[in-house]
């Protein structure tokens, strides 16, 4: 009897056979859907992440730009100021 089980589980059509592949399948979707939703939480964080570092260097250039501008138009203003008392 042992034998005849053991032939009937080496058949391609066997009950075991069925089982394991859907087995098999089951599992590949549970990993593919794991690793889909893994990737996209991901995804989001890094873009997030991303977001917050561009927003804070914008803000930093913007600071820097508005402090050159300020000095430029400071020395435009002293320069003003100089060119009209040598009048």
């Amino acid at each position: 009897m042992p034998s005849s089980r053991s032939a009937a589980a080496r058949r391609p059509g066997s009950i075991a056979h069925k089982l394991m592949l859907g087995t098999a399948v089951i599992a590949l979707l549970c990993f593919g859907l794991t690793a889909f939703l893994i990737y996209r939480q991901a995804s989001a964080s890094l873009i997030d992440a991303s977001r917050q570092t561009m927003t804070s260097e914008a803000n930093a250039e913007a600071r820097q730009v508005a402090a050159d501008l300020g000095t430029a138009f400071a020395s435009n203003d002293a320069m003003v100021e100089a060119v009209l008392a040598q009048r």
